[in-house]
């Protein structure tokens, strides 16, 4: 899923109406731009995990447009460190799922990891 982008972290430490939104609404335009400059994947949704509380609900996300998809299992995957690695799987905290895809939303088939030679992408593009 080259194409999706994960908004890992969100936060404003004060309330200002509307500010998230607009904050949110600024940041899937210019991460498009940088997503398709440093990994020339166009993107085709942005993707977001909230842990629901009494006031986080997903309302900054539905006010932008974001569809609520569903919630994840509340389970992870853990393995004990040696040669046998047996994954069991433990309680974690449910999370909500909220997408938007974009006005083309056709998934990557192709993407050059910068991941191991940073500063060179796709070519002789720097990122730094």
């Amino acid at each position: 899923m080259n194409s999706i982008v994960d908004n890992t972290v969100f936060r404003l430490e004060k309330h200002v109406p509307n500010l998230g939104t607009q904050v949110l609404s600024m940041w899937r335009k210019r991460i498009a731009e940088d997503w398709k400059l440093h990994y020339g994947v166009d993107v085709a949704g942005f993707e977001t995990f909230i842990i629901e509380a009494d006031n986080r609900k997903g309302a900054m996300y539905r006010a932008d447009n974001w569809t609520f998809v569903g919630e994840t299992q509340g389970s992870t995957k853990f393995h004990r460190h040696g040669v046998n690695k047996v994954f069991e799987r433990q309680e974690a905290v449910k999370k909500l799922v909220f997408c938007k895809w974009t006005k083309n939303g056709r998934l990557a088939t192709e993407y050059f990891s910068t991941w191991r030679s940073p500063g060179i992408v796709r070519g002789q593009m720097s990122l730094f």
